[in-house]
């Protein structure tokens, strides 16, 4: 099973750059790290939010980037 979390904070606040000790800086020494860490119950799960909330976020974001193509599209025309 696979869990998501928030790789930047643990429960009790501290990073985990403030946990790690001297492990060479590796993707396999990071996940045994974080394994162990999953273990103890020391890392906060991430948000998900609900499945409309994401494609109405989603929408608003699709909705953001046209406004701002066509505000540059017509921001020439205004010189000429």
């Amino acid at each position: 099973m696979m869990r998501l979390k928030d790789a930047r904070k643990t429960k009790n606040g501290q990073t985990l750059v403030d946990l790690k000790h001297t492990l060479r800086k590796t993707d396999i020494a990071d996940s045994k790290w974080l394994a162990g860490l999953l273990r103890h119950g020391l890392l906060k799960g991430s948000f998900i939010p609900p499945e409309k909330v994401r494609e109405r976020r989603e929408l608003s974001r699709l909705r953001k980037k046209y406004t701002e193509s066509l505000a540059d599209y017509k921001r020439p025309m205004n010189w000429v």
